[in-house]
């Protein structure tokens, strides 16, 4: 059984992989982080200079400080929205095909054998050390599964990918909330101003 299961992660993490490597060129995933990591060094290069020439500016204030250079080439976070979704869509599903692969061993590990009737005239400790190896057998199935799918090319390629993701969710996130905290209002209506549901509208978007 471990061996089907073998060949078929094989061709599954094949083309599997070559979806990812498509994905990854068609949505231009380098050059999106590329102009992220571009864009986070500029700011700091910028923030620090603002705070050294105004060393009484507190940190915090530099986020809705008017004068805080912003870089035209920089990402809006807004059109980021969906390939973050894409990249998380894709991550579920190579999940889902994991554990897929690891139901299968666990059936393939619980569905006794056939037994002749030879077999079932066996004395008990005869019975209890079959079941010993049986579990020692299933442990072995279970690694071995696992170790293949890690061992995989789908599992390097979704590792690669969830690597963008975390750069590019880091900076909708921050970049978000910035923007929340520039265009916050407050209402004589209201208890609480408008950043505080966007933030929380923002951090509700990541975590799921």
């Amino acid at each position: 059984m471990l061996k089907i299961l073998q060949s078929i992660n094989n061709q599954t993490s094949l083309h599997s992989a070559q979806i990812i490597k498509n994905f990854i060129r068609d949505f231009k995933i380098h050059s999106t982080t590329d102009t992220i990591t571009k864009s986070k060094k500029k700011r700091q290069m910028s923030t620090t200079n603002l705070f050294n020439n105004n060393p009484n500016t507190h940190n915090n204030s530099l986020l809705t400080n008017p004068n805080t250079p912003n870089d035209p080439n920089s990402l809006d976070p807004r059109s980021l929205t969906e390939l973050l979704d894409n990249i998380a869509l894709l991550h579920n599903r190579t999940a889902l095909y994991h554990r897929f692969l690891q139901s299968k061993v666990k059936e393939n590990i619980e569905t006794p054998t056939p037994t002749s009737p030879t077999s079932t005239t066996k004395s008990n400790d005869t019975n209890s050390n079959t079941s010993n190896n049986t579990n020692n057998t299933g442990s072995t199935l279970s690694s071995k599964s696992t170790q293949f799918y890690e061992n995989s090319e789908i599992s390097r390629s979704i590792q690669e990918l969830m690597s963008h993701y975390v750069v590019i969710e880091e900076y909708y996130m921050t970049e978000s909330i910035k923007k929340a905290i520039k265009l916050n209002e407050l209402n004589s209506d209201q208890t609480t101003s408008s950043m505080i549901d966007y933030i929380f509208f923002i951090l509700q978007k990541c975590t799921t």
